[in-house]
C-alpha cells in the first residue's frame, strides 16, 4: 500500500479550509505551444461556475457558510510562460514559479499576501488554466513540502487526452484537493484493496471519479471532513488517511 501523505494536507497551507471568506485566483497562461481562443475561454468560465455552484450547494447541504469569490489574471491575452508549460504531472512542480515571476511576483506566496491584503479572503487557492491536453491536477501544501507551495495551487488543463473538453466535476476535485480533500480513487497504492473499499463507500464522491454531468456527484462525509466541514472522523474512514 503506498504512503501518499494525504493526512498531511489537511488544514494546511493557503487554502486551509473551505470555510468562510475563499478565493480563487483563475490565471490563464500560454507559452509557444498553445494560446486562448476567446470561446475556450468563455468554456473555461462556464466550468469554473459549474464546479463552485456544485461546491456551495454541498456545503449548503452540511449547513456551512461559504463564499467563493473569483478573479482572472490573463483572461485578455494570457500570461506568457518563458518556455513550455508541461503537461507531465512529474516533470517538474516547480516550473509554475515561473508563471508568477511573468505575473510580476516574486512567488506565489506573495500573490496570495497580496489577495489577502486588497480582500476579505480567509483561503486562497490558485488556479491555472492551460490550453493544452493533458491530465490536470494540483500542488498541495503539506507539513514536509517545500515552503514555496504554500500557495495552494491547481492545474487545469482544458481537454483530456482523448481531445473530449475537462469536465467541470475536474475542476471541482482539483479545487477540493487545494482546500484538503484528498484522493479516493488510489491509483498508485500497490493493491486494490482501498480502491474496492472507497468504491462501497464513496461511489458518488467527486474525489472518487469524476462524471460529465456534475450533478450526478457529491461530496461526501470523508471529504467534508477534509476540507474543515465536518469536525470529526468516522472511524471507518480512518484507512484513507495517510502519513507522511
Amino acid at each position: 500500500m503506498l504512503i501518499s501523505n494525504q493526512k498531511s494536507k489537511r488544514n494546511i497551507g493557503s487554502a486551509a479550509k473551505l470555510i468562510g471568506n475563499c478565493y480563487l485566483l483563475n490565471i490563464y497562461l500560454k507559452d509557444q505551444e498553445s494560446s486562448w481562443p476567446d470561446e475556450a475561454k468563455q468554456n473555461i468560465i462556464l466550468r469554473m461556475d459549474q464546479a463552485v455552484n456544485f461546491i456551495k450547494g454541498s456545503a449548503a447541504s452540511y449547513n456551512i457558510d461559504v463564499t467563493i469569490d473569483q478573479e482572472s489574471v490573463g483572461f485578455e491575452t494570457g500570461i506568457e510562460y518563458p518556455g513550455i508549460i508541461p503537461v507531465d504531472m512529474f516533470e517538474n512542480v516547480y516550473w509554475s514559479e515561473k508563471a508568477f515571476k511573468a505575473m510580476g511576483f516574486l512567488n506565489g506566496n506573495e500573490i496570495v499576501k497580496d489577495i489577502r491584503k486588497r480582500t476579505k479572503a480567509q483561503q486562497v487557492a490558485l488556479v491555472f488554466h492551460v490550453n493544452k491536453l493533458g491530465r490536470s491536477y494540483n500542488i498541495s501544501y503539506c507539513f514536509k513540502c517545500d515552503s514555496i507551495f504554500y500557495a495552494e495551487r491547481a492545474v487545469m488543463f482544458n481537454r483530456y487526452d482523448g481531445n473530449i473538453l475537462t469536465y467541470s466535476s475536474s475542476y471541482a476535485h482539483e479545487i477540493l484537493h487545494c482546500f484538503g480533500a484528498g484522493e479516493l480513487y488510489f491509483p498508485f497504492d500497490s493493491t486494490k484493496e482501498r480502491y474496492e473499499l472507497a468504491k462501497n463507500y464513496f461511489c458518488e464522491d467527486v474525489m472518487f471519479r469524476v462524471d460529465s454531468d456534475i450533478n450526478r456527484l457529491s461530496i461526501g462525509e470523508y471529504t467534508a471532513y477534509r476540507i474543515g466541514w465536518l469536525n470529526s472522523l468516522n472511524r471507518k474512514y480512518r484507512e484513507f488517511e495517510d502519513y507522511c
